[in-house]
């Protein structure tokens, strides 16, 4: 049994899908680069154009382990600037990637409880005389845990060990978080907290998730 306190921000979940730590995959099977017929002709002497965030795919592999991220070829372009950063704690982000993607898709590494940042940006073509895109896509996105939100000045034996109507105790965890190997809790923002007597989570590993730019207190 592990009883872990961590301090998350306080962040909206954006897009319910996410990502990544470091290590990322370019795939170049089949991309935008080579000088295909069918195409080169009218992708000349032009400025390029960053693909939107509706077309851009994030999917998790099967064992959620890394995340895949593609997005629709754009003719005529010389590569994709690809940038990822942790923006867990607002007041430090984390650079994470920072590199040319030669293709139109790429994997890397996935974490739980991050938010992240990317941002994508079209590269243009000299041999061509194409320019660089003048737009540059930014998507959010996370991994963060579902949690329950315990309130300020809550005792945690209580709060686990609840009181029935017969004076009983035994302890309590929520269907929705008992379908999970971690039990998560979000603790009120710079809240007062007690334990009045030792609290076991019966072989549950449990999070305990604070602010960390107002933290909570424990007596």
């Amino acid at each position: 049994m592990k009883l872990k306190v961590a301090q998350l921000s306080r962040l909206p979940i954006v897009a319910g899908m996410v990502l990544l730590g470091a290590g990322i995959v370019a795939s170049c099977a089949k991309d935008d680069f080579d000088e295909d017929e069918s195409w080169v002709a009218n992708a000349r002497n032009i400025t390029m154009v960053t693909p939107d965030s509706a077309s851009i795919t994030i999917v998790p592999t099967s064992d959620k382990s890394r995340f895949v991220v593609s997005w629709p070829l754009q003719p005529g372009a010389g590569g994709y600037e690809v940038k990822i950063a942790d923006i867990t704690k607002e007041d430090s982000p984390k650079s994470l990637v920072d590199t040319v993607v030669d293709g139109v898709s790429f994997n890397f590494s996935r974490n739980d409880d991050v938010v992240y940042q990317m941002s994508l940006h079209t590269l243009g073509n000299k041999k061509l005389g194409n320019r660089d895109a003048e737009n540059t896509t930014v998507v959010t996105f996370n991994t963060l845990i579902p949690r329950a939100i315990i309130p300020s000045g809550t005792d945690l034996y209580d709060y686990f060990y609840p009181e029935d109507e017969s004076g009983n105790r035994s302890f309590r965890v929520s269907d929705e978080l008992m379908a999970d190997t971690v039990l998560s809790y979000n603790l009120e923002e710079g809240g007062e907290f007690t334990m009045s007597k030792i609290v076991d989570f019966r072989g549950f590993d449990v999070t305990l998730a604070g602010d960390h730019v107002d933290p909570d207190n424990f007596t």
